[in-house]
């Protein structure tokens, strides 16, 4: 048994290794989602003061056509 998972761990260190650039991509665009998701942040917390909502809508020109489902709580939708 335990040659079994000796072997298992060198197949996956060769998959790893062979993911190692899809994996640094991912890593790069994490970091630029997370950057551009403060930046929106601290640009909707002055907006967002004082409001009472319960939902946050974002709609652009990918999402334009999308149905939203609201039920009885406060919303707010954000056109661009």
């Amino acid at each position: 048994m335990l040659r079994e998972q000796k072997e298992l761990i060198e197949e996956l260190k060769t998959l790893i290794e062979s993911h190692v650039a899809d994996f640094t991509a991912f890593e790069r665009e994490g970091r630029v989602i997370d950057a551009n998701g403060r930046v929106f942040e601290m640009e909707m917390l002055p907006i967002l003061e004082n409001r009472d909502y319960d939902f946050i809508g974002v709609v652009g020109p990918d999402n334009k056509d999308m149905p939203y489902a609201y039920d009885d709580n406060s919303y707010l939708i954000f056109l661009l």
